[in-house]
């Protein structure tokens, strides 16, 4: 029986915190779902957006009641201002203050006293004062040192009296015009930029020491610190007084009684008349006359479409793409896109009122498209153009424009393969979401103004869609550990320094990852893989043998013996399935995306090292197989199973003594039946028509090279002359 000694992939599909695969995808809907909610406009307030300015009223409105008609919001606006600005900061003395003063500069005083005595050496630390040398000179041994002191302390008593703030109370007082100086002998106001702080205290005391002919800096260094901050401010008094300012001001202009024609039917709303109908709708709502149910069937029509078009969403996954459900990251790689798009269309629409065609819908079409495919792309973006256009009030002209528009970036994007060739996208999308509305414009008889603000709306959505999609795209791939084309194709350069730390370190390998990624290339766009994943899968799959290249056939060269001939069977497979470790956490440690990580990991699935197999029988016959396999996992992917296949074919052709295509041939269908007979394909999705385009690609490729190599070594033989063997001795079949 063959030991699993395969990673168990139940725990990564019963991941996220614990939870099971399906309470996941529970949770994914609801996430989705209360983005979708987000869209909607509940009733929380009467809705007065019916009414517009310049437009004709269809039905007269009659007051129901009397009402005051409210002022214009800027005509209040700058009303409150006034009145708020006139209000005084209230400012708080604390008289605590003046005497903590009067302790520090008596404190001064005694230790001025105590170092112009004798003391001992012992006592000079507890006698230090913090000042710079030019005080000190003139506290110490000037011949005003006394004067100097008392002229410090009546500046601080005066300024004090006057009010002595610190530099974060004058900060928040610098709004304030006027502060109120709250006192027990009585209140006084005064401007708030005749409080005293350090700055000021410093120019007082530097006047006041030029005209007493005292050392300046010494005497606002002293007064500086003598000074105690005795004023603090009041904010919560000063805020209850600006709120009874602003209560003071009048909100109405007028009345309307009860039974006045607001407006007629068939009248244009003007500012005067949009205000008396706001002001309405804003009195209906205090007084409820309006029930509260019938302005809650909207929001529930909204609902019931919400929970319409994401059940027919999740079943079209469920059905379709049950494999991307249940799979964790996926999932929530594509809840999060999702959730992206409609709170962003609920805050441009709802908090900056931009119209509905200017929400960066096509973001799904890109990101999805980048991430999974075009058919998934075309259906996640169904979901956001039908829950903007409907529960957002899009209408006809944002399902056809952005409808279309997005479905064209569906189509356009797998044409992406450098980030720069994203501003294809900001031509052909915005062309075509104008030609669109233009012909809309033309069947409607749509008014010019009106096509202009649309035109300006749909010409920008592709590009906000665009720069939401480039931004968010490193932050998902880092999120979620997924590759784009665009990442993999960044991967693909040859100069990225873990391919050039493999060449350096073990050149064999590098040009045997070379040659497998251009045999996974071929064979991956033959099946319909992605032969980007399959190439860069290649190129890093043996990166772990830079840490023992040594060991590697490929690494050792002409005439030097082989290691492992000194080496137990069983230690040389311990250095063979060591690389496979070492290569995850290489990739791991160089943020390689999970597909590679994965496919480094499986490049061997769970093949028998035959020749170490071998090895062992020679010394004890009752060695198993079993002990002498790779870990594995077996391949997953078609790219990983691929990238398998070219490992091994390329391997076994490359010790081939005289490659015919013919023997070329022979290999490739060897290969190719093994990993079928021993399981390593079972869970790839590769099927047996996919085997035998693989099996025609490597024979047509490997022909190629080898016999080009084969002509350059051998440029006089013919086809049955004896070669002299350059390359490395053949190994068994499955090779490291």
């Amino acid at each position: 029986m063959t030991r699993d000694r395969s990673v168990d992939l139940s725990a990564i599909r019963e991941g996220g915190g614990g939870l099971s695969i399906r309470r996941q995808q529970l949770l994914a809907a609801l996430l989705v779902l209360l983005a979708a909610l987000s869209l909607v406009r509940w009733p929380i307030r009467p809705s007065a957006e019916r009414y517009e300015l310049g437009k004709i009223q269809p039905t007269t409105v009659i007051a129901d009641f009397d009402f005051p008609i409210l002022k214009d919001p800027t005509q209040l606006e700058r009303e409150l201002k006034q009145k708020t600005a006139a209000v005084p900061a209230s400012v708080a003395r604390a008289d605590s203050a003046l005497a903590a003063s009067g302790r520090r500069m008596d404190a001064l005083r005694s230790k001025v006293a105590a170092l112009r005595r004798p003391h001992k050496d012992g006592d000079r630390n507890e006698l230090e004062l913090a000042f710079s040398s030019e005080t000190l000179i003139a506290m110490l041994i000037a011949p005003r040192s006394a004067e100097l002191i008392d002229a410090a302390e009546r500046l601080i008593r005066e300024v004090m009296q006057r009010g002595y703030v610190s530099n974060e109370v004058a900060g928040e007082l610098a709004e304030y015009a006027q502060v109120t100086v709250k006192d027990p002998l009585g209140d006084a106001t005064l401007a708030s930029s005749a409080l005293i702080t350090a700055e000021r205290l410093r120019e007082l005391a530097r006047e006041r020491a030029k005209s007493k002919g005292l050392p300046a800096d010494a005497l606002a260094e002293i007064a500086l610190y003598g000074a105690v901050p005795n004023l603090s401010f009041d904010r919560g008094n000063t805020e209850a007084q600006v709120q009874a300012a602003a209560a003071e001001v009048d909100r109405a202009t007028g009345m309307v009684l009860k039974g006045e024609k607001i407006i007629g039917a068939h009248e244009r709303i003007t500012p005067e008349r949009l205000r008396l109908l706001l002001s309405y709708e804003h009195w209906r709502g205090q007084k409820g006359s309006t029930a509260w149910f019938k302005r809650l069937l909207p929001a529930l029509g909204d609902l019931l479409l919400i929970l319409i078009l994401l059940s027919a969403f999740f079943a079209y996954l469920w059905h379709h793409r049950r494999a991307l459900l249940d799979q964790p990251d996926d999932l929530w790689l594509l809840t999060f896109i999702e959730m992206l798009v409609l709170v962003m269309a609920a805050v441009l629409i709802h908090f900056f009122e931009v119209p509905p065609m200017l929400v960066p819908v096509a973001a799904v079409s890109i990101l999805v498209t980048l991430f999974f495919d075009e058919r998934l792309g075309m259906a996640a973006t169904v979901l956001p153009v039908f829950l903007v256009g409907l529960v957002a009030e899009g209408g006809t002209a944002f399902f056809a424009v952005v409808g279309l528009g997005s479905l064209g970036a569906v189509l356009l994007t797998p044409r992406v393969r450098q980030r720069r060739q994203f501003y294809w996208l900001l031509a052909a999308v915005p062309g075509l979401h104008l030609l669109v509305l233009f012909a809309l414009s033309l069947t409607e008889g749509t008014p010019l103004s009106t096509f202009v603000r649309n035109a300006l709306a749909a010409a920008g959505s592709p590009f906000l869609a665009t720069a939401v999609a480039l931004f968010a795209l490193p932050i998902l791939e880092s999120i979620f550990h997924r590759s784009t084309d665009l990442s993999l194709l960044e991967l693909s350069d040859l100069n990225r320094p873990l391919l050039r730390r493999l060449m350096l370190a073990a050149p064999g390998t590098y040009h045997h990852s070379i040659m497998v990624g251009a045999l996974a290339e071929a064979a991956a766009q033959a099946v319909g893989a992605n032969p980007l994943l399959a190439r860069v899968t290649g190129y890093y799959h043996d990166i772990g043998k830079i840490a023992k290249p040594e060991y590697f056939a490929e690494n050792i060269a002409i005439g030097r013996k082989n290691p492992h001939d000194k080496l137990a069977p069983s230690m040389s497979r311990l250095i063979h399935e060591s690389h496979l470790r070492e290569g995850v956490a290489l990739a791991i440690e160089s943020k390689l995306p999970r597909e590679v990580v994965q496919g480094i990991r499986e490049h061997h699935g769970q093949s028998v090292l035959t020749q170490y197999w071998h090895k062992a029988r020679l010394k004890d016959p009752d060695a198993r197989s079993d002990d002498y396999c790779y870990p594995g996992p077996r391949p997953s992917t078609v790219e990983s199973a691929l990238v398998l296949l070219a490992n091994e074919v390329e391997s076994s052709a490359r010790s081939l003594e005289d490659p015919t295509p013919s023997r070329v041939k022979g290999v490739v269908h060897r290969v190719v039946q093994d990993n079928l007979e021993n399981g390593n394909l079972d869970d790839s999705g590769l099927t047996l028509s996919d085997l035998a385009k693989v099996r025609e690609v490597f024979t047509t490729l490997l022909s190629g090279a080898f016999h080009g190599r084969q002509a350059r070594e051998n440029p006089k033989r013919g086809d049955d002359s004896k070669t002299t063997r350059t390359d490395p001795a053949p190994l068994p079949r499955h090779r490291a």
